[in-house]
């Protein structure tokens, strides 16, 4: 049985290739705690349910646009759902959820990895991190870590915690513990993480 539905979202097309072939009106996106559904229109009478289980995806990405797109991996087929959201913060949202419900992806034998974004306006690809990492796991070489809205800081010098919010305000550059205010961390340029150096 689905669980709770974090995001309903209304695209307008629904493309998808590879062992199933479609290329109908999209009604709705629904994004559940266990897969997606979303549902198309594939003639003038007839509605279709696409349902993607989450362990199924291994790769998904946004592509950033006027409309933006939502590109989700499985094994067998590709699905490219457009119009995503009616502003890229909401569609990067959308795009994060997913991740996370997938665990980020995970990759098939011989596959790409997952959770990957980039602009369909500029010449270059714009890579995000593969699964959003937290403070115990996903640090880099540098020992540097992310976290996303809705995770959880960890204060190591008073042990307090704080949730980062859903939405990071553009005027904040750097988060410090509400605790002790040491900085733990600065926001990235897209305001959509905070990146923990153990340096600063």
């Amino acid at each position: 049985m689905s669980g709770e539905l974090p995001y309903i979202a209304k695209p307008n097309r629904v493309i998808s290739s590879g062992a199933e072939t479609l290329d109908a009106i999209a009604l709705s996106l629904v994004v559940e705690s266990d897969r997606l559904v979303i549902e198309a229109r594939t003639g003038t009478t007839s509605d279709r349910e696409i349902v993607v289980d989450h362990d199924q995806i291994y790769r998904v990405e946004l592509v950033e646009g006027v409309a933006p797109e939502i590109e989700i991996e499985t094994r067998r087929t590709e699905y490219v759902v457009t119009g995503v959201a009616d502003s890229l913060q909401r569609a990067r949202r959308i795009a994060r959820t997913i991740r996370r419900l997938s665990n980020g992806g995970s990759e098939p034998a011989g596959g790409d990895p997952a959770g990957t974004e980039r602009r369909s306006s500029a010449g270059h690809d714009h890579q995000s991190e593969e699964q959003p990492p937290t403070l115990n796991t996903g640090r880099s070489d540098d020992g540097r870590s992310r976290v996303y809205p809705s995770e959880t800081l960890h204060c190591p010098a008073c042990d307090q915690k704080a949730e980062v919010p859903e939405e990071i305000p553009e005027s904040v550059l750097e988060v410090t513990c509400p605790g002790c205010s040491i900085t733990l961390g600065r926001v990235d340029d897209e305001g959509e993480s905070v990146i923990i150096d153990p340096d600063l």
